[in-house]
């Protein structure tokens, strides 16, 4: 038997209601629902430690996002976009970039990067 994989479901938007319902079915998943008025935010997702986080871009509470990435960088965001129906990956990857040098690196690999799946 598989491990369930607990996921939070951020906001109170119908869209957030849709992919909870559609969600539901799945016996892997153990699906949260925190809604945008939960003023702890971080803290409530710290103790429930979920597997992913998904939330709608449009939601206009997500001032958690930096906050959990900096003390949860392993855990992926979801960011569902309604109107593009894409979903944006937001990561929590951590660079050290202690100079302009160390930055402008860091700028050149992303870009890179970006190029490289552009190109596929």
């Amino acid at each position: 038997m598989k491990k369930s994989r607990v996921v939070a479901l951020f906001g109170d938007s119908l869209f957030i209601d849709s992919i909870e319902a559609s969600l539901q079915a799945s016996r892997e998943l153990g699906l949260v629902r925190i809604h945008s008025s939960v003023t702890n935010v971080v803290e409530r997702l710290k103790v429930l430690g979920p597997d992913l986080i998904i939330f709608d871009s449009m939601d206009p509470r997500l001032q958690f996002v930096v906050p959990f990435l900096r003390d949860r960088p392993d855990i992926p965001l979801l960011c569902l976009d309604v109107h593009t129906s894409r979903v944006i990956v937001v990561s929590g990857e951590h660079y050290l970039a202690r100079s302009a040098s160390d930055l402008a690196n860091l700028i050149e690999l992303q870009t890179n990067h970006h190029e490289v799946a552009w190109a596929a």
